[in-house]
This record gives structure tokens, sequence and C-alpha cells, in this order.
């Protein structure tokens, strides 16, 4: 028995009589007991885990991909028991922390939520970032880029963070040319730097590295890698087909980027929308296809102009109305109906591109006001439905299509000015989305705005300023962002802005605007304002729309008021006053004259007259458009014209009479009609005050053209 009590280790052997006795050379399996909590990689491989979090230590230094702790289907144990990689490296404290800090901030979605865990931010990204060199060293880079845009140093980064950069770059190439770390590894580290220069604001960048992981991931699939890798690549590729779309999404407001990758197959019909995950993927494939024909259009919208009729724009267009329609059912999850609102944004902003695609004149986005319209509700509910879920302490960088890109293609297409501000708004209050940046892009949008409404031409004077307003040859048609700058304590940012030159509508036929040689470029110094700042700005947008109409109506109220005036007095003096009969001697005999009220008098009540029928006429034709109807317009300046010289001609007339025998200045009547002379000359002055704007807004109606359409008779 005390053989037994001092032996550790339980034998499976058969025993002989005297257990003293045995022989201690003798083989003996050990069995240790399984822990139900361990992860999923070492309860498939039946081995004891650490539960380490988190990932278990065992598995780090296996270099196998570690299945975590969840309990997970049969597929998730079968990709569990992957072939090793390579050993992890060692790294200290400080790059430790930000390679964490870059696996937190990766993993967290559009919902500030930690992904599904087969996605390429969760488990890969978290092991091969833990034992791969390059993807380490990427990680690192992240993370200190992303700690210096949380204390808003864009422009002056700490000399470590582009140290980072550096190391990394120059694993990445090392890696590249040895050939001794796998396609997924090199991709997947290309990716994480090419967020770095999205951070850094240096969007070419991030394209080139965007492409080296496309060039990457093609090589892959042509040496046909082996079969333990072919999960990892999918799952990566994935990954940077969304981004992809996020570039795409980026580019449509500036020149459409390539589609770059093939998308993979999604359900279609109506399995399409049973859930509400596979009707984001199906909506995510319809704007990789919209994308595609977009950027096909871009080449020939300078070019061809009778296109038109021969491609499936409409039928597209449909589609994608079907499919926006579709993908709209009610989710318990309140996260997931959040994006639906966001896909729908991308759904409506590529119908508008879509459509739009044919003409080359800016004009034409004007047509599309409701989808503007739902561009912004959309967004909005989407946004409203986020801040119900629990914030992030994190500042949000999705790698998924959302909100942003939308909302700034209607700050620069959209020429309303309502829809421009709650924009603008919208804009600035989103995190950045990829290379999209909501308070960058509200700024570049505010300032846009600016340079369009600067010259617009109202079409009436108490209207509100419309789409219409801002002609084609003063529209701001592109625009570019070069790599960032910082001026004196303020965060700037390049711009470079667009027009054709000639305008088209003077070029188009005899110039080439397929080149740059027909375009006009000036770059622009333009600050990134805070959420206060901006939000100052839209409501002063919102003053200047509304004090035009209220400046107008206090004019005509005025204009009424001293009308009334002015027919109450003189009509009083007309009402008191006593015609008399004098007897007349003349050369040629002698008559009977009956002296009445006298003429002045009577006009000046005239003039009372028709101010009121003017006043009333201008107020019910305040929003209608002089460009479209030139007759309302003309009548508009003969009122005005005819109120002005009247009430001149009247009120001097009545005041010559003063003082003379119809009118001595020492009766009643003739004080009353001195209160209607002077509100007379007011009255005067309020209409120089109304029609010379009025004279001006019809002369510039009558010379602007309207538009014109593209004959499909042009040659090409």
């Amino acid at each position: 028995m005390e053989g037994l009590s001092n032996n550790n280790s339980l034998s499976t052997a058969p025993r002989s009589g005297n257990n003293s006795s045995a022989p201690s050379s003798k083989r003996v399996r050990v069995v240790v007991s399984q822990s139900k909590r361990g992860c999923v990689t070492c309860k498939a491989r039946r081995v004891k885990c650490d539960e380490q979090k988190p990932l278990c230590r065992r598995c780090l230094q296996a270099g196998r991909v570690c299945g975590g702790y969840s309990h997970e289907t049969k597929s998730s144990l079968s990709s569990a028991l992957q072939p090793a990689l390579k050993c992890g490296v060692t790294m200290d404290s400080h790059a430790e922390r930000l390679s964490y800090l870059a696996a937190h901030v990766l993993s967290l979605d559009n919902r500030g939520c930690s992904p599904r865990e087969d996605s390429a931010w969760g488990r890969i990204f978290l092991q091969l970032s833990s034992q791969v060199e390059c993807v380490k060293a990427a990680a690192v880079a992240f993370g200190a880029a992303y700690e210096s845009s949380q204390i808003n140093l864009i422009g002056h980064r700490p000399y470590s963070t582009w140290n980072y950069y550096g190391s990394a770059l120059a694993r990445l190439r090392s890696d590249f040319h040895n050939g001794s770390v796998g396609a997924e590894s090199l991709a997947l580290a290309s990716m994480v730097l090419a967020y770095v220069e999205i951070l850094s604001q240096h969007e070419q960048n991030a394209f080139t590295h965007f492409l080296g992981a496309v060039q990457i991931l093609t090589k892959a699939e042509q040496r046909r890698w082996q079969a333990s890798s072919a999960d990892i690549l999918s799952t990566i590729k994935d990954a940077l087909v969304k981004i992809n779309l996020l570039i795409g999404s980026y580019g449509l407001s500036q020149t459409p980027q390539y589609m770059y990758l093939d998308f993979p197959r999604v359900p279609t019909g109506e399995d399409a929308f049973c859930e509400p995950e596979l009707a984001i993927d199906a909506a995510m494939h319809c704007l990789y296809r919209s994308y595609q024909f977009i950027e096909q259009a871009s080449h020939l919208r300078y070019t061809y102009t009778n296109w038109k009729e021969h491609d499936p724009t409409m039928s597209l267009a449909t589609t994608l109305q079907a499919r926006c329609s579709s993908a709209t059912p009610t989710p318990r999850n309140l996260d997931m109906l959040a994006e639906i609102y966001a896909i729908r944004t991308q759904l409506t902003s590529a119908l508008i591109f879509i459509l739009c695609a044919h003409s080359p004149y800016e004009t034409a986005y004007d047509e599309h006001h409701d989808q503007f319209q739902s561009i912004i509700s959309d967004a909005a509910a989407s946004a409203r439905l986020r801040r119900r879920t629990k914030p992030s302490a994190f500042k949000r960088f999705s790698t998924r299509p959302g909100i942003v890109s939308p909302l700034f293609i209607v700050s620069i297409k959209c020429r309303n000015p309502s829809l421009r501000a709650l924009a603008t708004t919208l804009l600035n209050e989103q995190s950045r989305e990829g290379p999209a940046d909501g308070r960058i892009l509200a700024a570049i949008g505010a300032r846009l705005a600016a340079l369009e409404t600067s010259s617009s031409v109202p079409s009436s004077p108490s209207a509100p300023p419309a789409a219409c307003d801002i002609v084609e040859g003063e529209r701001v048609y592109g625009y570019s962002v070069s790599p960032n700058s910082l001026g004196d304590s303020r965060r700037v940012v390049e711009v470079i802005f667009q027009r054709p030159n000639p305008p088209l509508m003077q070029g188009w036929g005899h110039t080439d605007y397929s080149c740059q040689d027909g375009w006009m470029y000036w770059s622009e110094t333009i600050e990134i304002l805070n959420h206060r700042a901006l939000h100052i700005m839209a409501q002063k947008m919102a003053i200047n729309i509304a004090a035009n109409r209220t400046v107008d109506v206090t004019l005509r109220a005025l204009q009424l008021i001293f009308a009334t005036i002015v027919m109450g007095t003189d009509g009083y003096a007309i009402h008191v006053y006593r015609g008399h009969t004098d007897y007349v001697h003349f050369v040629y005999g002698n008559f009977y004259a009956y002296a009445g009220v006298p003429d002045e008098w009577g006009f000046l009540m005239f003039c009372a007259g028709w101010t009121f029928l003017g006043v009333i006429f201008l107020f019910f034709t305040a929003g209608v458009s002089f460009a479209e109807h030139a007759v309302i317009g003309s009548v508009s300046v003969i009122v005005e014209v005819v109120a002005l010289l009247s009430w001149l001609a009247g009120f001097i007339a009545v005041a010559v009479n003063v003082g003379s025998n119809p009118c001595p200045a020492e009766e009643n009547d003739c004080v009353l009609l001195k209160a209607a002379i002077v509100f007379g000359a007011l009255e005067w002055l309020l209409f120089m005050i109304t029609t010379i704007p009025t004279m001006k807004l019809v002369f510039n109606s009558t010379r602007r053209q309207k538009t014109p359409m593209i004959q499909t008779t042009t040659p090409v």
C-alpha cells in the first residue's frame, strides 16, 4: 500500500504478484484528465489545454491555429485541425500592446461588435499576428498609427510611428522575395499596411498596398497552393473583396475604381432575402456589379453620345430598385437593421450614378431629388439605430461600406441647399470607414457647396434657393485630395477641384473632354472643423436660406400696409372734399364750372389699388422659376415697374397740389393728404428696393440657357 500511495502515475499494464519488484524501465501510458473548457483545437487533438486567453499557449507553442473557447460546429472543429504555421515570434511589451490594439480595432465591425469568428479579422488575424513576423510588424504599425490618430496627430506623427511602418514595409518586402511566408500572411500584412496609409490620409499609397494583396492572391491561385491553406486564402479573399467595394464606394464621388476581384457567388431569387445576412450579401454583390458598370461608363461619358439606347441602364436600375426594396425586412436585431439601412444608402447612391451615366452634365443629378432625400433618411435611421447600441470606447475604423460615402455624394451632387446642409451635418458626426473620413469629407462638401452657391442666381426674389439656381458652368465636377498637411495648430487638407474648360455648353462638339487638356484645376486648403463649428456652419446655412424668404415677405407686407394707409387717408380726403360751382367769365362768354376732386388725389388712389393687386400676384408667384416661366417673369417686371413709376408720379403730384386753392394748407383734409404723401414716398422707396432685384433676376434668367440635350445624330 505504501508503494501505491507514493506512485503518482496510473499504469494500465498488468501487475505481477509483487508491485515493488516490477521493472522500472517498463513503458507506462499516462492518462491526463481533459478540461471541459479547453479550446476547440486542444479538444480536437485530445490534449490538455492551459485555457489561457485569448489564445492558449499550447497552440501558440505548437504553431497551430487556436479555435477559441466557444462551442463550435463540426465544420469549425475540422478547420481547427489545420497544419501548423510558423512558430511564434517574440515582441517587447510596447509592441505587444500596439499589436493587440490593432487586433481589437480591426475586429470591430460597423456596429461596434465583434464579427463572426471565422472572418479574416477574427482568429486568423490574431493568430497570424502572433506567429508571423510580417503580420506582427504590420499590426504594430497600425496600432501606432491608430493611437496617433486618437490624439489628432495627423501629419506630425511621432518618429516611432513611422519607424514601425518602415520596419513593417521592409519585413514584408523581405518575406515576399524570400518566399518563406505563406500567401495568406503576405496578403493580410499588405491589407493592414493599406489601413495604415488610410489613417495617414495617403489613399494612393493605400491603393498600392491593396493591389499588392490582389497580386499575391492571384499568384497563390495560379500556383494552386495546397488545399490546407485554401480555407484561409478564401477567407482573406472575401475580406479583400469587401475592401474593393469600400474603395469603389469611396471612388464613386471621384473617378470610379476598377473592380479587381470577382465577387463570390451569392444566392439568387427569393432565397437571397430569406435571412438578413443573405440579403446583405446579395446587395453587396449588386453593388459590385454596379461599380463595374459605372467604371466602364465613365470612359464613355465624354466621348460617345448615343450609347444610352444600346446599354441596359434602365434594366440594371430596375434590378437595383427591386433589390433595394426587397432587402428591407425588420429583423429583431437592431444592429442588423442599421446595417441594412446602410446598404440601402449604398444601393441608392449607385442607382443615381447609373441613371446619370449617360449625361456628361451635372444638372442631370437635379432630377433625382427623391433619391437624395432617401439616402439622408436611411443614413439618419442607420445612425440612430447605432446610437441605441452600446457605444465603443474606440473610434470606429470600419472595413465595410457604410453611410459616409453616400452622404458625401449627397453633399457634392445634390444642389438642394437644405439637403446639402443635412448631409453635411450627418457626415461630420460619422467616423472613418476605410478611406472615407466623415469630418474630412464634410469639410470638402461644405467648401464645394460654398463655391457653387457664391455664384448662383435665384430663380425669383422671394423663392428659397433651389438646385436650378446653380448654372451648369458654375458647378464643380470633381475633386481629388492631396496628402495631408497640418497648419498652425489646425488640421487642414489640400483639395484639388476641377471644372471643364471651356464649359460643356460652349465646348461640346469641338473640345476633347476625355483628356486633361479640357479641364481646369485649382487647389485649396480646407480646414477640418470640429463638430461644433460645423454644426454652427450648418445652422448659418439654414438661417441664410430662410432669411431671403423672410426679407421678401416683410417687404411685401410693408407695401400692403403702406398702401392701406394711403388708401385710407386719401379716400377720407376725397370723401370730405366739398365740390362747388364757379361762375367763370370768359372772352367768348360766361359759363358755370364745377370744381370737383383733384385728379392727383384719384391717381394716388389708383396707385394704392394697383399695389394691392400687384403684391398679391407677386406673393403667389414667389416660388416660380423665371427661367422656366418667362411670361410670369415678364409680368412680374411690369407690375413692379408700373408701381414704381406710379408712386413716384403720384406723391409728387399730390405734394405740388398741397397749398393751392383745391387744398388750402389750413384745412383738415389737406393734413391727411400730407400723411398720404409721406407714406406714398415710402411706398416708392420700397418698390425701388424690390424692383431692381426682380429686373436682374428676369434679365439673368432670359440669358440663362437650359442644358442642351445631346442629339443622337452627333457623330462619334
